[in-house]
């Protein structure tokens, strides 16, 4: 019997919601567009910031989560734009870049974040303090994480699936990432970070209209 998977999402997960209200829709999607702004004018805001040297560290830093900012950026923005419109296969045919794969690129950089030092530390620190997890018990659990990101890595070693089917893939994979930072703060929806949020319920409403042309 095949192992069970520790990167899929429960049915009841309380970020499963619904956008078939057009005003909800309209709102939300108006509320992600402002938090890209947001995001953007920090990072310029911390760019032009002097009232500090700029030492290797500093600078290290800095370009480092500018890269991840950049890419939960795009991860969000191309997400929005296939609510407009998912591509036929017949229309990635024609078209000279295909929109799924670069999206499958960004989901690929979420995961790969997982093994940086700084992300896998606060990954480890978090999960024990927020599930409360006895010191005995510590080795346990640093194995299991462990065990969670290396599933999430085989899973991006496998050829993707065509057109629309990987796209469902790769936003299954990105609902069980969002999943997991969720269980690592705690099960608290309050602790998430606002793009983790964002994209675990655009995942979902993609995967519904992914699943109405069926």
């Amino acid at each position: 019997m095949a192992a069970a998977s520790h990167t899929g999402v429960p049915a009841a997960f309380p970020l499963s919601e619904d956008l078939a209200s057009e005003e909800r829709f309209k709102s939300f999607v108006a509320e992600i567009r402002a938090y890209l702004g947001e995001l953007r004018r920090e990072m310029v805001a911390e760019a032009a910031d002097d009232s500090t040297l700029w030492d290797d560290q500093r600078l290290h830093r800095f370009l480092r989560n500018w890269e991840r900012q950049e890419n939960a950026r795009r991860l969000l923005q191309y997400m929005l734009a296939f609510l407009k419109h998912l591509p036929t296969c017949e229309e990635l045919r024609k078209e000279p870049v295909d929109p799924y794969a670069q999206f499958r690129e960004f989901v690929a950089a979420e995961v790969g974040q997982l093994r940086q030092g700084d992300v896998l530390d606060f990954a480890m620190r978090e999960y024990l303090c927020r599930n409360h997890v006895a010191e005995g018990r510590h080795a346990f659990y640093r194995a299991h994480v462990l065990n969670v990101i290396r599933e999430f890595e085989a899973a991006q070693w496998k050829d993707p699936l065509p057109g629309p089917e990987g796209m469902a893939e790769a936003l299954r994979r990105l609902q069980g990432l969002c999943y997991f930072w969720y269980q690592v703060r705690g099960r608290d929806v309050r602790r998430m970070r606002r793009h983790d949020l964002y994209a675990f319920i655009l995942a979902g409403h993609l995967l519904r209209l992914l699943n109405g042309r069926k």
